[in-house]
């Protein structure tokens, strides 16, 4: 019988020595924190040599840089409906296990599934699927996902990780976010691109560039239909995907991560090494881990810089000296980096957050008005930065740790937080602890904002406005701008959302102020919403000409019948509803006319933001 691998060493020296002393427990767990000390630093040096940070897009010129999004830009535009993935999905996976072969899947595994199943959110269910995970009868350790809920892996890989139910949840977690986001749905589209071609007159060149393109995401095979491969970007967000499932799940992400740990040893012959140097007693175990686990990884992104990004995510990391805690000098007008204790015991302060897309120079009205008044005479202001497309989660983290470094009485701090900032002190305050005086929140999304959808408005913009440094340039600004994750957490029902909003016991709400905006007037409203009503039939009648015998055109009516004013319009200031805006429980809610986007700097919310900060209550 094939020795299993058990990724979670640990758990397995632990079981074998259940009724050892507990001095030689406490030597283990001293070895648990040693091995992942030690590939922690491993891949942080190796982050910071310089091999995994930037990654081999980088080498390539802009234009060939572009070029491989387009074609996963037009399956987006591809409609393909849930029942069609789920039909196609069936079809693959049917194939599959009469060509392989299953075997029984554990009752265990099917619990891990079920718990991962049960945190997702409510808009991230799906009514044409459960989940089910499939288990194959072969030896080659594999797992992967055609979608439509249906997860695949290989007997071996099941035995590998039954100890270590943590690291078996990152692994399904990880096959279900290729599902949720839609990477499968696009496969299937790409592959119906690819059909397409052959019908059309294309020069030779531009047909071979585009059929090399799609086949390198998608691959036939004869056994068992389309094999699905996923590229940098696209794993990178599914690890995330996975973490924040699991976190969400109750799993622990630091026994989950020991899945790419191992990974990561058994590429590195020089890292085994130095592990046996460390730990001498284990060598055996190490030994038999090398041989089980393969020397090299066919994949377009390493174990090492898969973990090094989670790491990045869990720890709040962010590179470089563009981002932190930064304070305003009212003299220069401008922002000065901080770095070490630079508040006194009992100084106050106040700590202005920006909003997605956004940046300090939202507060330097608020700011000036404020140090203009003498209630503020003795008030150190500070704002912080942080990147606009990486998880909040991260960023609420990367604040709680220059916080702790620069302030060294947060309780004497006011908070004053726009937009997607104040979902970032939710996080610092209610699931880090971090202390603070009192908050004031301007337009926060804390349950989510249906225009999310639309950032990819926003950050073209970006893109544009960065072209005046050039083409190269502007590209790099956005790469290094992060992956997009905020997206996904501003969304309602979000996991970053559904997990913020557990119920906690430490959530002071007598010191939460709110401001929220309302954008349109009722008159207004109601020209936009008969024009919305004359506008549907007249859309119809274009898919009713348009589509008339396609097989997609009761898809279309459905969405047209769908159709409906956003709450963000109706009752909100464009970006954030007035419900979404409201925390019940709160201390104060005030609504002012304005637009989201012009919170901060509007001098009606700028004076009642002011009066706030100093309000006895």
């Amino acid at each position: 019988m094939k020795p299993r691998l058990d990724f979670a060493l640990y758990a397995v020296m632990i079981a074998a020595i259940a009724h050892a002393s507990d001095k030689v427990v406490l030597t283990l767990a001293g070895c648990v924190a040693d091995f992942r000390g030690a590939v922690d630093t491993y891949v942080a040096e190796d982050r910071a040599s310089g091999s995994t940070s930037v990654g081999p897009q980088v080498a390539k010129t802009p234009v060939k840089f572009l070029s491989g999004r387009f074609a996963k830009a037009a399956a987006k535009l591809e409609p393909l409906s849930a029942r069609e993935e789920f039909r196609r999905a069936t079809r693959i996976h049917d194939l599959i296990a009469s060509t392989v072969g299953v075997v029984d899947t554990p009752k265990s595994v099917e619990s891990v599934l079920d718990r991962l199943a049960s945190a997702l959110p409510e808009g991230m269910r799906n009514r044409q699927w459960d989940y089910r995970v499939t288990v194959l009868d072969q030896e080659t350790r594999d797992v992967f996902t055609p979608g439509g809920g249906y997860l695949v892996v290989s007997q071996s890989m099941v035995d590998e990780l039954l100890q270590n139910e943590d690291a078996l949840a990152f692994l399904l977690a990880q096959q279900v976010g290729h599902v949720v986001r839609g990477h499968c749905r696009r496969r299937y589209q790409l592959s119906d691109i690819r059909k397409r071609l052959s019908s059309y007159d294309l020069p030779d060149e531009a047909s071979t560039f585009w059929r090399r393109r799609i086949g390198d995401l998608v691959q036939e095979d004869r056994r068992t239909g389309l094999r699905f491969h996923f590229d940098r970007a696209e794993i990178l967000e599914t690890d995330l995907f996975a973490i924040h499932l699991c976190r969400n799940a109750g799993f622990d992400i630091e026994s989950g991560l020991d899945l790419l740990r191992m990974g990561v040893v058994a590429g590195s012959d020089d890292l085994q090494t130095k592990l046996h140097t460390m730990m001498p007693a284990c060598e055996s175990q190490w030994d038999r881990l090398a041989s089980l686990l393969p020397k090299s990884q066919d994949s377009t992104v390493s174990q090492s810089d898969r973990l090094d990004q989670l790491r990045m995510d869990v720890d709040g990391f962010v590179p470089g000296q563009d981002y932190g805690l930064f304070e305003w000098d009212s003299a220069s007008e401008s922002f000065v980096r901080l770095s070490g204790p630079s508040l006194s015991a009992g100084e106050r302060a106040v700590v202005c957050i920006h909003g997605m897309d956004s940046d300090m120079g939202k507060y330097r009205p608020f700011l000036t008005s404020l140090s203009q008044d003498e209630r503020a005479r003795d008030m150190r202001y500070l704002a912080f930065r942080y990147p606009n497309d990486q998880s909040l989660s991260r960023s609420a983290q990367f604040m709680m740790n220059n916080i702790s470094q620069v302030i060294p009485n947060p309780e004497d701090v006011d908070f004053v937080c726009h937009s997607a900032g104040g979902l970032l002190f939710r996080y610092y305050h209610e699931v880090e602890r971090g202390p603070f005086r009192r908050v004031i929140f301007q337009g926060t999304p804390h349950h989510g904002s249906s225009f999310a959808n639309l950032r990819g408005l926003s950050e073209a913009r970006e893109v544009l406005g960065d072209l005046h440094q050039g083409p190269l340039a502007a590209l790099m600004h956005a790469r290094h701008d992060g992956r997009g994750q905020i997206k996904y957490d501003l969304r309602p029902e979000s996991l970053f959302l559904d997990y913020l909003n557990q119920d906690r016991e430490q959530r002071h709400l007598d010191r939460y102020y709110i401001i929220r905006g309302q954008a349109i007037d009722s008159a207004a409203l109601r020209r936009v919403a008969v024009s919305a009503d004359l506008l549907r039939p007249l859309i119809q009648w274009r898919v009713d000409h348009w589509a008339s015998r396609d097989a997609k055109r009761p898809d279309f009516t459905r969405v047209i019948n769908r159709l409906k004013m956003p709450q963000e319009l109706v009752s909100g200031d464009l970006a954030v509803s007035l419900e979404s805006a409201t925390i019940d429980g709160a201390a104060e809610v005030v609504t002012v006319s304005a637009r989201h986007a012009r919170l901060p700097t509007d001098e009606i919310v700028i004076q009642k933001t002011i009066a706030m900060l100093f309000q006895t209550n």
